[in-house]
């Protein structure tokens, strides 16, 4: 990386506009926010706030664009924070703006439902000269804390070490601290399926009759299952155990400033899923996850009890009580 960079954050939503206020307080980066939707650009660039954390105030070295072409212009990293549902078109239309030497980001996380690909496949699946040079940011990290510049440690993982090695030092700024990764595969999928454990997590949480007892049953069945999934998949057994797995699992399935985790929540209350969605307003990205990872298990013969007890109670109206049957435990 070159001593001055410039860096384009594709998405102004809570964690992509943190993220550039961080890197915009180092002085020797150009930081540049792209936002599709008007009126959040306008409140971004005008009010320098973020419209749904008000409390985060956006630094004045920030320039914020509407323009996929300005905001790739020259740009040496590109930091990927739109809804995981979304990285394809993006980067679809992003392709004509972007150099051969630009390293990519994801802190989006998730698995297409159709190719079931995680975030960094889909970009270099649209973006195929890109070898080497896609990495995924993961691990267990409330935007909100990260704003208020609570020390949090995340996961930067890649394939290429010196690449790696690069973009850490880009990102090692308080309150952020950087553990390496190779395992890229195995740190997107814990990024993504813990979304969807979360859900059960609220859902637990939210029924008649549980405990902490119950929740550390579930929280326990849940890492098992992950691990299942991501060895399987050709993920390391070292992942398991760190941030993007065990850390994010325990931090989005307990709290209540997990979005998945207030949707599970709701979902305890009987609430249909739709009303529930449109209650927390903001994207809670296990609702799609879930569809995505119970293809996932079926493509890869795994079998997946909780990950198929939540999709049935999300899809098939099953009731949120149900989730205790896929890890051998009832109410009264």
């Amino acid at each position: 990386m070159p001593k001055k960079i410039k860096i384009s954050v594709l998405g102004g939503g809570i964690w992509g506009s943190v993220i550039a206020d961080i890197l915009a307080s180092k002085q020797s980066n150009e930081v540049i926010v792209w936002e599709f939707f008007k009126n959040y650009a306008y409140i971004l660039n005008k009010k320098r706030a973020h419209p749904n954390f008000k409390e985060l105030k956006i630094n004045k070295r920030i320039t914020i664009t509407m323009s996929l072409e300005e905001a790739l212009k020259k740009a040496d990293l590109c930091v990927i924070a739109v809804p995981s549902r979304h990285v394809r078109t993006v980067i679809e239309q992003a392709r004509p703006f972007v150099s051969r030497k630009m390293i990519f980001l994801s802190l989006s996380k998730g698995i297409e439902a159709d190719t079931l690909m995680t975030v960094s496949e889909i970009i270099e699946d649209e973006l195929p000269g890109l070898k080497n040079r896609v990495m995924a940011f993961s691990g267990p990290s409330f935007a909100m804390e990260v704003a208020r510049k609570i020390p949090t440690k995340i996961i930067l993982a890649g394939r290429k070490s010196l690449s790696i090695s690069k973009v850490s030092k880009v990102f090692n700024i308080h309150p952020l601290g950087i553990e390496i990764s190779h395992d890229r595969k195995g740190v997107e999928l814990g990024g993504a399926l813990k979304n969807v454990y979360a859900i059960g997590g609220g859902i637990v949480k939210g029924l008649t009759g549980t405990g902490k007892n119950t929740k550390a049953a579930y929280l326990t069945a849940s890492l098992q299952e992950m691990k299942k999934i991501i060895i399987k998949l050709g993920g390391h057994r070292d992942t398991i155990c760190g941030l993007s797995t065990t850390g994010d699992l325990i931090l989005t399935s307990t709290s209540n400033m997990s979005r998945n985790y207030r949707f599970g929540k709701k979902l305890a209350e009987h609430k249909n899923p739709k009303k529930a969605l449109r209650e927390i307003k903001t994207t809670t990205e296990g609702y799609n996850s879930v569809l995505s990872a119970k293809r996932l298990c079926r493509k890869n013969k795994v079998k997946a009890p909780i990950i198929n007890r939540i999709w049935k109670i999300i899809y098939k109206n099953a009731k949120p009580e149900t989730i205790l049957d896929s890890i051998g435990l009832r109410i009264g």
